[in-house]
């Protein structure tokens, strides 16, 4: 339920509770946080809370196994959210509840709405109507189309803080075959692939052959490219001196690179990871996803 989130996200969570309790939430909200798998939970705990306001175990397996009928999830189509994907649920919209008194739709990673798709959605928030709640859910809001930010109610979770975590992510996100026992050289493996493509930068395609372990699939590729951007936005929060997010046990692995970058640096990286990471959801070559990636760093001198 969503009171088990009062430590972890204590603002964030009294305001959903006092909105539910008070009859007021709103229409539309945009929740935001590092980690996808951690936002859909914490959607769901507040589907359930409006989905009924008295406990009801069966509701709650409904929702956490996607079957409960006044509850929509939408997750994008490969790259992108498809402009029939939203097409179809503004179909939805207009029907009434079934089993309780509102009809929920959470969309997974909205910043992969383009302009066509969102036009969709954005009938919906610019007309809402008082038995829908739409929660749109993204790891970086600086993508997500301002028309859509602006018709929402947008609620900032505090980030998943530790490395420890991120493996427990990772390895729920993929069953990574990775294990407790070899976690320790796996994690110094990513930590070398970073700081070796970080510093190399085109002369790395020499080197990188040493690192066919961590990306021989394309589920390990997503490992990778998901440590990335957990490590460069921590060297950015270095850079800027403020409260690391992930990696507060590698501060010296970090300075390494934070050193040899500046913040344009670093914001230059973390759109190419960003791109690749898209990238990587399509069909494209793994091994042309990674050798345009090290390309890329290499621009940047």
């Amino acid at each position: 339920m969503l009171e088990e989130y009062l430590n972890d996200q204590n603002v964030v969570t009294k305001l959903l509770l006092d909105s539910i309790e008070s009859e007021k939430t709103v229409q539309a909200y945009l929740f935001v946080c590092n980690d996808m798998n951690y936002l859909e939970k914490f959607a769901k705990a507040f589907s359930k809370k409006i989905a009924t306001k008295e406990p009801n175990k069966k509701v709650y397996e409904q929702i956490d196994n996607n079957t409960f009928l006044d509850l929509t999830i939408i997750s994008p189509d490969g790259a992108m959210i498809k402009k029939d994907q939203l097409s179809e649920l503004q179909k939805e919209f207009q029907k009434k509840p079934i089993v309780s008194n509102k009809k929920i739709y959470i969309i997974k990673e909205c910043e992969k709405m383009n302009a066509a798709s969102a036009n969709s959605m954005l009938k919906f928030l610019e007309e809402p109507s008082d038995d829908v709640v739409a929660i749109l859910l993204t790891t970086n809001i600086n993508l997500v189309l301002p028309t859509i930010i602006s018709r929402c109610q947008v609620l900032n979770l505090n980030n998943i803080k530790n490395q420890k975590d991120i493996y427990e992510t990772i390895k729920e996100r993929y069953d990574s075959i990775y294990t407790e026992d070899n976690y320790d050289a796996y994690f110094s493996n990513l930590i070398s692939f970073v700081q070796g493509i970080d510093s190399m930068k085109n002369k790395f395609f020499i080197k990188y052959k040493e690192y066919t372990d961590i990306f021989s699939t394309r589920d390990d590729m997503k490992i990778v490219i998901d440590f990335m951007l957990y490590f460069y936005y921590d060297i950015l929060n270095l850079k800027f001196k403020r409260e690391l997010v992930y990696f507060n046990n590698y501060i010296g692995e970090l300075e390494k690179v934070e050193k040899n970058n500046s913040r344009e640096s670093i914001n230059y990286k973390l759109e190419i990871i960003e791109k690749a990471k898209l990238k990587l959801s399509t069909n494209a070559n793994i091994k042309m996803i990674l050798d345009k990636m090290i390309i890329e760093f290499g621009k940047d001198d």
